[in-house]
């Protein structure tokens, strides 16, 4: 629906002239004043959850970086109604809302706001459910929900507008469906191609006054400039043909993407020569190859070059040019290159020092350096002189520093993005990957697997969801050694509506700087990691947040959040279970893990508390000899890289099953055959399938008991009968 027809769904608030705010603690507030360049975007129900006709909570939903905050206060000045940003807002908990409510209007008006509520003539609207739940632990949030809860309980409409990112939004139902309130769930839709080419418009008009007289002026070499820079982009997406899928519409619709786009066209003053500039980069076929990051990353590049002339002529020759000659130094075309500006940006931002001058002679050097203490903070990449301008400036800087990995500067721009505050973006790891393929160094250290995970997550949305796997070396093979680890990101694409089909691009990648730990601040889900190595979870936050549908076997798992939560789904299925098993465990957990899906676990002592209502009950001692174990250990190893499919099955990639790391040795590609010829797996369209029916029927065993660990007579016996017909693999 669009972004009207979302707000005719509102009731009309009376405004701060009738029911006014007592002054502006905690972030509560009315707006009187919209965006000049707001653009509603469409905003659609949710695939994951059948929606209520009447719901009395409103959840709307969107990846990181979209603009949540942006909307809700062009709906809360649209429709008058007082709206509650929690990032300004202390840590929630039981009776936040109550309490601010009577805060916010006055104990006087209690009673008034409380019969508004409930016959629809006053909404609230709350925003910024993320930074609200980061501030508090897993229980203090629940109680702040359930509170939102009890205020609706009376009412007949909708009561309360909630924001946050995808997965906070999601947990946000189910917590209210728990309590009984029935709860919408809509998304904010990534803009379509004519809101998209509206805001590059809005925007170029409120950045500069200049820039608006130009595009008014000259509205045809706007028009064209701006149109084939969106083309270029949408073809880089789309590939030979611009194919308007799922994928295309996410990053043409994204709106730090947008943003940038409208940042080059208003410092262009010659729309023309621009034009004819992009054209001829357009017609070499690297360029129509190129992945849209690449042609991101070209907007971004002429931005830097357009500063370094722009810079040169206006205020560097000028400054120099004495103690220049006095030098006889003449090397111009040498200063304040795009790397040089990257470097010295990378050092303002994170205010700390980078040795990223030319050689000049000492005197000219010393009067740069003073002389770029006054440039560099002006410069368009900062907001604020020292501040990223946008998230789109902010990652390329950051990605560029990641890559060099051995460096202090990565490690301090590691330790931002990892800091509790800090919002990721999945543009981060695009960058990040991007600038691997360019240099032929498809590789990831260890330590930043995790930040690039949380990164790419950011960008989920009911059209986007992000899977993780990871090999390291099989925790149960003490022989599975291999020097080679690797990994890679699914980005999986669907569309709702037409029968849950999926399009998959991966992202492959080695393993670099191994041997430490695979570390995830935050959260976990999609995922599944097998090493020898260590696991941590949590530190980022005081409730680590797992599932759905995570698999790790490893060799120590070690949980550095006082609080555990495995996160549920609105409709699970048996392959959203959260299964660990590890050799050892460090564990820090304090309280009973608060489980809304479902979970198993197994290491050493897992039958105490807090573990012991989610410990597995393994059979595996059942197996008493050699052989069988080995044939037990492949087949679990083949069965279990399995992930969830489009259409509900379980399936992998016919060359992820058959690689050597699953198959591991004739025996285990001969096991698989079998597999295959007894139709416990399938193979279809590229995927080994697995087949339930048929394991049930000769193995007595489902995939969710394998993943337990469970061992049945039946598959003892077919194991047997395996060793029996190849006698030469044991």
């Amino acid at each position: 629906m669009t972004f009207q027809k979302f707000l005719d769904l509102l009731p009309k608030c009376p405004g701060p002239d009738t029911l006014p705010v007592i002054g502006n603690a905690s972030g509560f507030q009315y707006v009187t004043s919209g965006l000049p360049e707001f653009v509603g975007p469409d905003i659609a129900p949710s695939s994951v959850i059948d929606q209520p006709a009447y719901p009395r909570i409103m959840i709307v939903s969107a990846a990181g970086a979209v603009g949540k905050s942006t909307l809700a206060n062009e709906i809360a000045y649209r429709t008058q109604a007082p709206i509650w940003n929690l990032a300004l807002a202390s840590a929630v908990g039981a009776n936040s809302a109550t309490g601010q409510l009577t805060a916010s209007f006055g104990f006087s008006l209690a009673g008034t706001i409380s019969a508004k509520l409930v016959t629809g003539e006053l909404f609230l609207i709350i925003d910024a459910l993320d930074e609200a739940r980061v501030k508090a632990n897993e229980a203090g949030f629940e109680a702040f929900v359930q509170n939102i809860a009890e205020i609706t309980n009376a009412a007949s409409k909708t009561v309360i507008v909630l924001l946050a990112r995808t997965q906070t939004a999601e947990t946000t139902w189910l917590i209210l469906g728990s309590a009984g309130v029935e709860a919408s769930l809509y998304s904010i839709q990534p803009f379509t191609r004519d809101q998209a080419e509206a805001y590059i418009e809005a925007r170029i008009r409120h950045l500069d006054d200049s820039a608006a007289k130009r595009i008014s002026y000259h509205p045809q070499p706007f028009v064209e400039a701006r149109d084939l820079i969106l083309d270029q982009l949408e073809l880089a997406v789309g590939g030979a043909v611009q194919v308007k899928d799922e994928a295309s519409r996410e990053f043409l619709g994204y709106a730090p993407v947008l943003e940038t786009v409208a940042f080059l066209l208003a410092k262009e003053s010659n729309f023309q020569e621009f034009t004819a500039n992009l054209k001829s980069i357009a017609q070499s076929s690297e360029r129509q190859a190129a992945r849209p990051l690449a042609v991101l990353e070209h907007v971004v590049e002429r931005l830097l070059d357009r500063e370094q002339k722009q810079k040169l002529q206006a205020n560097i020759k000028p400054e120099l040019e004495k103690v220049a000659a006095e030098t006889g130094w003449n090397d111009w075309d040498k200063l304040y290159l795009p790397d040089e500006q990257i470097w010295r940006l990378i050092a303002k931002i994170l205010d700390c020092k980078v040795d990223a001058c030319p050689e000049m002679p000492a005197a000219v050097r010393a009067r740069y350096e003073e002389r770029l203490v006054a440039w560099l903070p002006e410069h368009p990449f900062l907001r604020e002189g020292k501040q990223p301008a946008n998230k789109v400036f902010e990652s390329y800087l950051f990605a560029i520093a990641m890559r060099e990995y051995l460096t202090p500067t990565s490690n301090l721009v590691e330790q931002r993005i990892a800091a509790r505050q800090y919002k990721p973006s999945r543009l981060l790891a695009d960058f990040y990957i991007l600038l691997g393929q360019q240099r032929g160094e498809e590789v990831i250290a260890e330590r930043q697997i995790g930040l690039l995970y949380d990164s790419l997550l950011a960008g989920e949305n009911d059209a986007l969801k992000v899977r993780l796997s990871v090999e390291s070396g099989d925790p149960d093979e003490e022989e599975d050694q291999e020097s080679t680890s690797e990994g890679e990101f699914e980005l999986v694409y669907s569309t709702p509506g037409e029968d849950g089909d999926e399009r998959v691009e991966t992202r492959n990648f080695k393993i670099v700087e191994g041997a430490g730990a695979l570390c995830f601040g935050r959260q976990l889900k999609d995922a599944a990691i097998v090493t020898h190595g260590k696991v941590v979870l949590g530190g980022a936050a005081d409730d680590f947040e797992i599932g759905p549908a995570v698999d790790i076997r490893c060799g120590l798992i070690e949980l550095t959040s006082t609080g555990f939560v495995v996160r549920g789904v609105p409709k699970p299925k048996d392959s959203d279970a959260v299964v660990i098993e590890a050799k050892r465990c460090q564990s820090v957990v304090s309280q009973k893990p608060l489980v809304r899906g479902s979970l198993s676990v197994s290491w050493p002592h897992a039958q105490s508390f807090p573990w012991n209502d989610y410990a597995a009950r393994s059979q595996i001692s059942e197996i008493d000899t050699d052989e069988v174990q080995k044939v037990y250990h492949r087949f679990r190893r083949i069965v279990l890289s399995l992930r969830s499919h489009s259409k509900g099955s379980l399936a992998r990639f016919q060359d992820k099953i058959e690689h050597r790391r699953v198959l591991k040795n004739p025996m285990g590609k001969a096991l698989l055959e079998k597999l295959c010829q007894d139709g416990i797996l399938k193979l279809k369209d590229e995927f080994y399938h697995w087949v339930p029916d048929r394991a049930d029927a000769i193995l007595k065993v489902s995939w969710q008991g394998l993943r337990n660990r469970q061992v049945t007579s039946a598959m003892k016996d077919y194991f047997c009968g395996f060793i029996k017909a190849n006698p030469q693999y044991f």
